[in-house]
């Protein structure tokens, strides 16, 4: 698959998994009233104030991702070790100084990773939404579903968080191991 194709199925994918976000929190609580996004328990957004701002954070997404792929030479880089990889990414020249190393990242190195990244966690990470919305919809709907999905919705509250920084780790991880071994 080339890189045009490539964007193209990221792209579907963000767009499809948000969309299926959003139709299964309808399914799931019409009213928001089990809603946990903070755009609703902080902000008291509706309905109308959640789709515009999800257009807007699919929008700067998409963005990301087709700047990301405008600037893919930047992983191009002869290094060592997959430390020096990451350090030559991000810095340039990293500096060093009483046997530490520091940086200030480039902000094109930041958006190319960024681009990259967070595209396919917010597709997974949309996947698990989804799943643990139609739990949460089939309870009211199947009451045997009641207690599984009132015990699988309320650990989600504290799981949400958590499985997004592991999928983000996890995917900063292979991206930099598949770019490190491509070009080393």
């Amino acid at each position: 698959m080339n890189e045009k194709q490539r964007l193209f199925w990221i792209s579907c994918w963000v767009v499809i998994t948000r969309i299926g976000d959003g139709v299964s929190t309808y399914l799931s609580t019409p009213d928001l009233y089990l809603e946990v996004n903070p755009l609703v328990t902080e902000l008291g957004m509706g309905w109308t104030g959640l789709i515009l701002a999800g257009l807007i954070f699919v929008a700067m997404v998409l963005w990301l991702l087709y700047y990301s792929h405008q600037h893919l030479s930047l992983f191009d880089i002869q290094t060592t070790s997959m430390t020096g990889y990451v350090l030559t990414f991000f810095c340039g020249e990293p500096k060093t100084g009483g046997g530490v190393t520091y940086c200030l990242p480039r902000i094109k190195s930041s958006l190319t990773y960024l681009g990259q990244v967070f595209p396919r966690v917010l597709i997974w990470y949309s996947l698990f939404l989804i799943v643990n919305n139609l739990i949460s919809a089939a309870a009211h709907h199947y009451h045997m579903w009641y207690l599984f999905s009132g015990w699988f919705y309320y650990q989600s509250l504290y799981w949400d968080y958590t499985i997004l920084t592991l999928l983000a780790i996890w995917f900063s991880l292979a991206l930099f191991r598949w770019q490190y071994k491509a070009f080393n």
